[in-house]
């Protein structure tokens, strides 16, 4: 009776087993490649349709798929000249989040040199505001020599395929003419030229002519109004 009952409940359970992998067999479909998918695709196109440049598109697409776009350069150098003075400037970023980054601006003239560091926010993909701290020597108007001053600095940043534009407002302690500002706007005309207007305290204003090699690097030119030009060079990494 022992026997019996073995026997039974092992063909029980083989007949289980077997109807498992039959559900299992049929849930999963069998395994096609990348010409069987195109084809069956083109065979529910419609007969209007002409399937010879759908299956050259798949077939493009399966070898070189689309690569997402490089972000821009955030890092810059900069030098500029005029009568003879000259300004080196450097600006570093490093992003936090997508919106969000901590810079450093560092810059170095004939009689001054600054450090600022702080926060930078991206309130669109191309348009960036930031502020920073820290310290420029320098010798203001009321002093006989070079001392430090505390320096606030802020920045404001737009870049897209029809204008590029920045602005740079600073304010020293411990000055009697405590303020700084830099701006420029300019637009493309041609393919590697740019043009607007360019503006620095103390120096002047005028028209800017700029052109650009690539993506990340240019020279430009402004020709104040006050007389005397300012050149200047520009590198993005």
């Amino acid at each position: 009776m022992t026997h019996v009952v073995i026997v039974v409940f092992l063909a029980i359970f083989a007949s289980m087993a077997s109807a498992a992998e039959f559900d299992r067999t049929l849930a999963t479909p069998p395994a096609m490649s990348a010409e069987t998918l195109t084809e069956a695709r083109t065979e529910l196109l419609p007969e209007n349709v002409d399937k010879t440049k759908v299956v050259l598109a798949s077939e493009h697409f399966a070898k070189y798929p689309e690569k997402a776009e490089e972000p821009s350069p955030v890092n810059m150098l900069e030098y500029r000249s005029y009568r003879g003075d000259y300004v080196a400037r450097a600006y570093f970023e490093k992003s936090l989040t997508e919106k969000v980054a901590v810079y450093l601006s560092a810059s170095k003239a004939r009689g001054f040199e600054s450090l600022t560091v702080g926060p930078a926010y991206y309130i669109t993909p191309e348009m960036e505001i930031g502020m920073s701290i820290g310290s420029s020597r320098y010798a203001a108007s009321n002093e006989d020599q070079k001392s430090s001053h505390g320096t606030v600095s802020s920045f404001f940043y737009w870049k897209t395929d029809r204008i590029e534009s920045e602005v740079i407002v600073e304010k020293y302690s411990r000055d009697s003419n405590p303020w700084y500002y830099y701006a420029y706007v300019q637009t493309p005309i041609t393919s590697g030229w740019l043009v607007g207007l360019h503006s620095e305290k103390d120096v002047g204003w005028g028209p800017r002519f700029s052109r650009a090699f690539g993506k990340n690097a240019s020279l430009w030119i402004v020709p104040l109004v006050s007389g005397g030009f300012i050149v200047g060079a520009q590198l993005l990494y």
